[in-house]
Order: C-alpha cells, then structure tokens, then sequence
C-alpha cells in the first residue's frame, strides 16, 4: 500500500474512465499517505471523476488550509470554482486560479498548469468570453497531451469545441467534439455526450443534440453530476425543438442547490425553466427570467446573464427591441443562444437590428431553423410572417410544406402568398443537360440518358434549348414538333409532352411545392434559366466572350467545352439544324482566329495545344489539320508535322481532293 503507487493506479484508472476504481484506489492513497498534497489532489480528482462533488469541495478546502503552497493554491482554486456551481463569485474563482496558475508556472508541473488552465477556460465560458477560453483551451490541450490522457484532456477538448462553437465555427466544433472523443474512455464518453449535445443544442443542430444524448439515456438523471448535466444539455435540446412540455417535465427532475462541478449551474437551473415558462406564455415567466438575471449577473456569468435578459425582456416591444440591439453590440452569439425567443420577436426589431439578426440567422441556419419552425406553426400576425420570410432563406427541404401551408392559412395576411416558392427553387437540384454529340441530363447526383426519356419529351427540351432565354412560343413549339396535327391534338400533344418532361425534373410534381423547371402559360414553354443549363448554351456564351482580340484562356475553354455537335440524336430534324450549324460555324470560326493570331505572334507552342483539343471534337476538319501541321513544322517538330500531314493528306485524298504540299503549309 505506497501511496505512491497507487496515486500512479488511480491516475491510469482516471484515463481509462474507470472512475469509481479510480476512486477506490485513490481513496486508499489518502489513507496511507493523506499528508501528501499530490495524493490530496489525486483524490478531488478521483471524487470529482466519480461525481462526489461535495467530498471534493470538503477535500479541497482542508487542501487549502495546508502549508504546501502549490497545494494550497490549488485546493483554493478548487473550492471556489465549485462554489460557482451554486452562487460563488466567478471573478474571485478567476483571481484564485490566476494565482495559483503564476506559482504552478513558476514551480513547474505541466499536468496541473494544465488542468489549472482548462479550469479557468471554463470560468471565462460562463463570462461569456469565447475568445479568451480559447486560448485557455489550446494551452490546455497542449500541456495536457504531453502529461496525461485523462478526463481533463477530454475536458480540454470541449471547452475547445463550446469556443468554437460560440465564435461562429460549428463544423470545427464538432471536429473538436471528434478529438474528445478519440481519447475519451468508461465514463468519460457521458461528459463528451452531454458537452456535445449542448453545443448542438446552443449553436448548432437541436435534432443532433438529441441523437448525442440517446447514446447514454441510462445517465440522465437529476440525482449525479454527469447525469444533471446530461438533463441540461437535454432541456436545451427540447426547448430548440420546440417540445416545451417535455421540456417543463425534465426541469422538475433538478437537483436544486446540489453543488456540481458545472460553473453557473445553479443560475442555469432557473433560468431554463424561466425560459420555457416564458416560451409557454406563462405569466411568472417574466418575472423569473429577471430573477435569472440577477443571480448570473451577482455571480459573474455574464453569458446566462445576457440570455437571461432576453427573455425578461420579451414582455414588451420596445424594451426588447433596445436590449437585442445592446446585445449585437457586445455578443451577437448570445442571440442565437437565446434564438427560442428572438424567433418570436422578429417584428419587433428596428431595421438596423433586424438586418444584423437576419446575417446571423444566415450565419448559423441550424441553430435558427426549429424555433424558426416551431413561430411559423404555432404563432399568427406579423411574427409569423418574419420568422416565414427568414425560414424561407434557411429552411430544408421539410420546411416548404410549412411555409405553404402557413401561405394558404394566411389568405393574403400577413406571411406572403409566395413564401416556400423561393425556398424550393433554392434547393432544387440544378439540371445540366450535355446536349453536344448525343443527349444526357444531370439533376443534381442523378444520371438520364437520353434514349431512357420518350423521344418526343427529349425533343421539345432540345427545342427549347435551342431558343433564346430557353424559351418559345407555343405556337412555334406546335409548328416544329406537330406540324401535321390539328391545332386540337397538337395542343394535347403538347400538353402531355409537358407533363411527362416536369417529371423527368420532379418525378413528384406538384404545382404548389415543387419548384417548376419547366413553365407554361397560355402563349409561351419556357425552361427555368436559373435552374437549367447546356453545354451548348455554355460553348455560345464562350463564343460572345471570344471577340476580337479573343482571350487565349476563354478560346482554350471552349475547345475543351466544345466535344461534339449539337443534339445528335435529332440530327436530320430542321428545327435543330440550323442552331448546330450556326453553332460549329462559329466554334470554327473562333479556334482558327486564334490559331492563325498565334501562328502569326510566334505563340506555336499555345496554338499546338488549342489545334490539339480542337481537332479531338473535329478530327476530319481541314482547317485544323493544316494549322496543327504548319505549327508543328514552324516550331521545329518536324516528325509530328509529317506525320500530322500524312493524316491531313489521307483525309483529303479520302474526299477525292489533293493535299497542300507539306512545303507550302
């Protein structure tokens, strides 16, 4: 029994996440060696790894009272950090730490500067300060990977991640949820679960905090510390969610006044019943969120203070209005924390705040979206219409049923007849349609052929491809597709061809949802420009940008966009004929200005390649051919000039002509 050893043990076991082993073994440590500052310390650790945080407080405090200095220093700092856990000052606790920080530092001892400086990170989350406990976090990261592999890496780790998350980057903050979870072991996987969720919960996917707490449902519960965290972080994630009953239900499972390793945990029992109370239109609400308020602000957690005056707040117009302003100029982040009761109040903000809140609901889309969601089903008036216009700039597919819905109910009121419309067309996958050599259509990850499309629905996309802006008379569709039929049944023709080529887009149609690639009224079939395209359309677009003098760079895209003619698979039609006519004409006419500019500038080597990638589309083309053959022999390639000739001459002889002399090329 060298208590030596067995702080060694309880260490190993701690990083394992055998926390109650730990526990055990550091216990008896204490036993055989409680005169040892390190063994005390050992066990505040094992006690708060194992959820005793009353036995840890105890511990620390006869730690403090010791003559050790860096114990002392230590065990300091310790209590007075989980005293914030009920209503201890978080400035004293900071002081305490930054003390204790300046002699660890001076006396050596990278695992405690470690575990010291992760600590006070949290102390400056609860302030609110992202950016500092960023810092704090990267030291401690640093210092705690050299040292140990334990719980307070893990800890490391999400304080990291919260920082990110807070600072606007939530994708590297679940990529630092991620390292968490790399080195957690046993009972530390609860704390990146709980930690996790809350993080979605606050700044990112309500739906995702969730599924990271039903990885450890057996831990939830109002009677440990890990577990009343996971029951926070739980809260959080029914309130973004908009499941406010469930919600009340779990804030009555609280411990209150139970000390936790948490900072600010008390504060933050109140003020998330507050909040759903608020949220619920409960009378008290109000006066419980300016309660809220108070407690965190005495403390020093000004972030809970922050969220806590939003909601006290929420009562009246103009108060709110003033304090979501004041609030973009300090933390714009506590307004998404508090987004469950900004959704409510977007009619109420000035012009000026609005447009600052709607950049942050476009800055985190996930973290608005639900009680975007839950306003537009649940409320009426002008809040409803502002929380519509928002969801329909960052909705999912899920939402534009809502918004319709809440269009329809709306019967001209205030949420616009149109909402949901721009929403689908937004997400709708884009259509690309390789119309040069035969056709083949892309939407979105989905691959057509064309000869698996009916052969009349193929062509009337064709046609209107071919029209300017994509789109045509109805008059001048039935001309070219049903010049023989009667008005009558070339019109029903048109009509079922139409049917059939939306469905091509949108196997599920629907006038109302879907977002409608292919339009028609009465006079005019058009194709939606913005969610349609061509590779022909893209080559003329190059062919307009490659006037004289023409940029090599854009000649060179064209003859690399440039590999076929037009829409083959309608080849002896005339109404196709005429735009890929015009269209090679023009692709040829471009190419051999170039090559002719850059033979005559001494460019041989730029006209080798552009001759190179033309004549892959337009092998048999003699010009072409006699223009890579000349810069081949003008550059000094006189094998590839005449073998490029014996080719240029068989294609002449071929067409019963006779070839250029190679000297005179």
């Amino acid at each position: 029994p060298d208590p030596n050893v067995l702080v060694v043990l309880s260490r190993l076991a701690q990083q394992k996440g055998q926390s109650s082993f730990g526990r055990e073994l550091a216990e008896a440590a204490l036993r055989e060696g409680g005169e040892s500052s390190a063994v005390a310390l050992t066990v505040v650790s094992a006690r708060m790894a194992a959820g005793d945080i009353d036995g840890a407080a105890a511990l620390a405090a006869d730690l403090e009272a010791r003559a050790d200095s860096r114990g002392s220093a230590i065990g300091q700092s310790i209590r007075l950090m989980l005293e914030t856990s009920l209503g201890g000052s978080i400035d004293v606790a900071v002081a305490s730490l930054d003390t204790a920080l300046t002699l660890l530092r001076r006396l050596g001892g990278g695992h405690f500067i470690g575990v010291a400086v992760s600590n006070l990170g949290y102390l400056h989350r609860a302030q609110g300060d992202a950016a500092q406990a960023l810092l704090d976090a990267n030291e401690g990261v640093d210092l705690l990977q050299a040292t140990s592999a334990g719980g307070e890496l893990v800890s490391a780790h999400l304080l990291r991640a919260w920082a990110f998350a807070h600072l606007g980057d939530i994708n590297r903050a679940r990529t630092t949820i991620d390292d968490a979870k790399q080195v957690a072991r046993g009972d530390q996987t609860t704390e990146v679960a709980y930690e996790a969720a809350e993080i979605e919960a606050l700044y990112g996917d309500a739906s995702a905090s969730l599924a990271h707490l039903a990885l450890v449902t057996d831990s939830i519960s109002g009677e440990t510390d890990t577990g009343e965290q996971a029951l926070m972080a739980q809260i959080h994630g029914l309130i973004a969610l908009g499941r406010l009953e469930e919600a009340s239900l779990s804030v009555s499972r609280f411990s209150y006044g139970a000390l936790r390793s948490a900072v600010a945990f008390e504060s933050r029992r109140h003020l998330v019943s507050a909040s759903i109370d608020v949220l619920m239109g409960k009378t008290q609400g109000l006066q419980l969120a300016r309660d809220c308020e108070i407690r965190a602000e005495k403390q020093g957690a000004t972030l809970w203070a922050s969220v806590a005056r939003l909601f006290a707040a929420s009562g009246d117009h103009s108060t709110f209005a003033s304090e979501v302003h004041r609030q973009i100029g300090r933390d714009l982040a506590v307004v998404s924390v508090g987004a469950d009761v900004v959704a409510c109040h977007l009619d109420w903000l000035d012009p000026t705040t609005y447009r600052v809140v709607a950049d942050e609901i476009r800055r985190r889309p996930e973290r608005w979206r639900s009680p975007l969601r839950r306003v537009v089903a649940e409320l009426d008036g002008s809040g409803q219409a502002e929380a519509a216009k928002m969801l329909d700039e960052v909705g999912t597919q899920e939402d534009i049923v809502l918004l319709r819905r809440a269009a329809k109910a709306a019967k001209g009121g205030p949420v616009p007849s149109a909402a949901g419309r721009g929403l689908s067309r937004r997400l709708a996958p884009r259509v690309f349609v390789e119309d040069l050599g035969r056709i083949e259509i892309v939407i979105g990850d989905r691959v057509i052929e064309g000869s698996a499309i009916r052969r009349k629905v193929l062509a009337l996309l064709a046609f209107l491809l071919t029209r300017t802006g994509f789109a045509a008379a109805r008059e001048e569709v039935l001309e070219a597709m049903w010049p023989d039929l009667d008005p009558a049944t070339a019109q029903n023709s048109l009509n079922q061809t139409v049917y059939f080529l939306r469905r091509v887009f949108e196997p599920k149609f629907s006038e109302d949802t879907t977002p409608g690639y292919v339009g028609q009224d009465g006079e005019t079939l058009w194709l939606d420009k913005d969610l349609v395209s061509a590779q022909s359309r893209r080559c003329r677009d190059l062919v307009m940008e490659s006037a004289a003098p023409a940029d090599p760079a854009v000649v060179m895209e064209l003859a690399r966009s440039y590999h076929g003619k037009f829409a083959l698979d309608f080849l002896y039609e005339d109404w196709a004929a005429h735009y890929r006519d015009s269209l090679h004409a023009a692709y040829l006419r471009v190419v051999e200005t170039s090559l002719k500019a850059d033979t005559d500038s001494g460019q041989y080597e730029r006209g080798i390649l552009l001759a190179q990638v033309a004549t892959e589309a337009e092998p048999e083309a003699e010009e072409l051919q006699m223009a890579l053959t000349r810069l081949y022999r003008l550059s000094g390639s006189l094998a590839a000039a005449s073998e490029q000739y014996q080719s240029y001459a068989r294609t002449q002889r071929d067409l019963g002509l006779d070839p250029e002399p190679l000297e005179q090329l």
